[in-house]
């Protein structure tokens, strides 16, 4: 049995919940074989966990630029622009893989708009014929609504989206139902089935005994009465801004909060340029495949407001600070909702100073109002839906 599995390549989100769902297809049915179809970040991603990516896969523009090139200080320009953009890019990336996808059984889907959109672009597609898909959104909005030409593309983006997904069987939403907009959330629960978020499993260590060894390996000390921030950015180069403000005030941070402070990177942003400003309160870590640990280990969070990310934070009980990309509507609603089902804090981009850190970080450690989520039975859910409609 041979399935595709295409991954958006818009961060590493995706990434992470597509291996957790294929290492679990995998474990029910060993004879399934499984190819994955991206771009980068996420063949860097898939590699470092030991998958194999089909060569084709090299020549494949990613569309995290999209989002980079349009995000500056935090703010997302113009949401239908990137719409647009992502659309041309999906298109040529689709004709450089439609003869290769041809040859297998099954498609699942992870937002992998190539193929998604596919209809778009060529009449007779040969993809295969049992199709998947997995999201955790379902329309594209757009404050920029006051422009014509936005709310024209956002409609259109939108009809092409429910047609897509229209085409798939299962359709699968993976994040909590309170995350679709109320005005769709009816239709939204007859066409797809609601599994919830699809996280890898969480460190079975002690947030204290995961604390320790990031402290002994990147700090080479023992462990003291600092805390721990964590500062996560994701998979995309968008979060640029905020790693240069940790690292521009890193000291005055480090002594108000008592804290020393790790940022993690990402595979978008180089790490070179950051050496020379590590000291015994910051330090800067490059791509790594164990962020999860992380995040258990820290005495807070902060982090921008990726639905992928917030998950996995809630999923270890941490508290955390979310920074959402301004204009960005689905990192805005993500960051209202954490706020007020699960007490994080929030933060805008535009607020973003010493004082406002501090105060956040300090009011997410005091006001946290959970202790953690067990999300681990939602992949088998998930897999159960694709085993069973692809009669496997």
């Amino acid at each position: 049995m041979k399935i595709a599995y295409g991954v958006s390549s818009v961060g590493l989100g995706h990434a992470r919940r597509s291996l957790t769902l294929a290492r679990y297809l995998r474990k029910a049915r060993s004879d399934l074989e499984i190819s994955w179809f991206c771009a980068e970040p996420v063949i860097g991603f898939l590699k470092e966990e030991g998958e194999k990516i089909p060569s084709i896969c090299q020549q494949l523009k990613t569309l995290s630029s999209v989002m980079e090139d349009r995000v500056s200080s935090g703010r997302l320009r113009d949401m239908s622009l990137v719409a647009r953009t992502s659309s041309s890019i999906a298109r040529q990336n689709y004709f450089l893989l439609n003869k290769d996808l041809s040859s297998y059984d099954f498609l699942v889907q992870d937002e992998f708009v190539e193929t998604l959109l596919a209809f778009m672009w060529e009449k007779h597609s040969t993809l295969p014929v049992h199709r998947a898909v997995v999201t955790d959104y379902l329309e594209l909005d757009s404050p920029s609504t006051w422009n014509p030409l936005s709310l024209i593309v956002k409609l259109h983006a939108n009809r092409m989206l429910s047609r897509a997904y229209a085409a798939c069987n299962p359709r699968i939403f993976a994040d909590e139902i309170d995350s679709i907009p109320e005005s769709i959330r009816n239709r939204a629960t007859q066409s797809f089935c609601i599994v919830g978020p699809i996280l890898p499993d969480p460190p079975s260590e002690s947030q204290s005994a995961l604390k320790e060894k990031i402290l002994h390996d990147h700090f080479d000390i023992a462990a003291d009465d600092k805390k721990l921030i964590v500062v996560s950015v994701g998979g995309t180069a968008a979060g640029k801004y905020l790693v240069d403000f940790f690292a521009k005030r890193n000291e005055e941070l480090s002594q108000e909060l008592n804290c020393r402070i790790i940022v993690l990177l990402g595979p978008r942003i180089n790490q070179s340029p950051l050496a020379g400003i590590e000291n015994g309160s910051i330090r800067f870590i490059p791509f790594t495949s164990d962020m999860m640990g992380y995040l258990k280990a820290s005495d807070c969070v902060v982090c921008q407001a990726g639905a992928s990310t917030l998950n996995e934070v809630l999923a270890v009980g941490t508290p955390c600070v979310a920074i959402p990309i301004s204009n960005h509507f689905e990192q805005e609603a993500n960051a209202r909702r954490f706020a007020e089902k699960y007490g994080f804090v929030n933060l805008r981009y535009e607020q973003v100073s010493v004082s406002s850190i501090v105060a956040s970080v300090n009011e997410a450690i005091l006001a946290r109002k959970h202790l953690w989520v067990d999300f681990s039975p939602n992949v088998a859910k998930a897999g159960k839906l694709i085993l069973e409609a692809f009669q496997i």
